[in-house]
């Protein structure tokens, strides 16, 4: 084995690994300003009773507009929704175990993907 390639590889990771980590608190930091900012513009449009207005800025307008997202597939969203479309069936004599058993069938069919990747380890307490 090559060690002088090895630790050139070594280096090279851990320092890309710090840089994104540090990247990606600069970002979540950035998030959290913007919308702090947007916050406020909210509250000043508003106040004025401009929330429709549209602001000229370099590179083009910026306007409030109405967002909506949906809600996450989670598995207990899931269990929800099964639940209350067969406990809305009169001809369903048990839909807690009919929920259960299908919910179990869903978990059980999803696919498993594994890859080996490096990872830093948090350093144990002597």
């Amino acid at each position: 084995m090559n060690n002088e390639a090895l630790a050139h590889n070594i280096r090279g990771w851990v320092h890309y690994d710090n840089l994104a980590s540090d990247l990606q608190k600069q970002a979540m930091n950035a998030r959290k300003q913007r919308d702090s900012f947007e916050k406020e513009v909210h509250t000043l449009l508003h106040s004025h009773q401009m929330t429709n207005a549209v602001i000229q800025i370099s590179g083009g307008q910026l306007q409030l507009q109405e967002d909506k997202a949906t809600a996450g597939l989670t598995m207990k969203a899931l269990q929800e929704s099964i639940h209350s479309f067969f406990s809305n069936r009169s001809e369903i004599q048990n839909p807690d175990k009919l929920t259960a058993d299908l919910l179990n069938h869903i978990k059980n069919q999803r696919i498993v993907h594994t890859n080996i990747r490096l990872k830093k380890l948090k350093p144990t307490g002597s």
